[in-house]
């Protein structure tokens, strides 16, 4: 049992240093990937989504009865949008929903680079 705890827990340290690391791709801060909640709504902008989902992918499992669908839904959409950020592929969005801690070390260790939607390109040059 003990070896099992140990296990999981060197997992869990793999997939948290993989999500800082796809933050840091990202170019937002890598300590928001250890803060529960804002995690997931950082990663919903950085798939390209707005913050709400990230909020709704976190607190739809609290409905009743098609909370959790609701919730599924919300993830594989925010999944799809990170992957099309960084040049994947919808067959790598299944590996991100099915096999979520392997595809992330993938995004996170291997050569692909986030990249900002055409419509966002030089938005930060625009006067407000």
């Amino acid at each position: 049992m003990a070896r099992l705890a140990l296990v999981f827990f060197i997992w869990l340290l793999v997939c948290i240093v993989a999500c800082m690391r796809i933050f840091k791709k990202a170019g937002h801060s890598q300590l928001m990937a250890i803060i529960p909640i804002v995690n997931i709504c950082v990663l919903a902008q950085i798939a390209g989504k707005p913050v709400w989902m990230g909020l709704i992918a976190c607190f739809a499992p609290l409905i009743p009865f098609a909370g959790g669908f609701i919730s599924l839904v919300i993830w594989v959409l925010i999944m799809h949008g990170l992957s099309l950020r960084f040049g994947k592929s919808g067959a790598f969005t299944a590996g991100l929903v099915l096999l979520p801690g392997v595809f992330h070390c993938i995004l996170a260790f291997g050569d692909a680079q986030w990249s900002k939607p055409e419509q966002e390109v030089g938005k930060e040059l625009e006067p407000v």
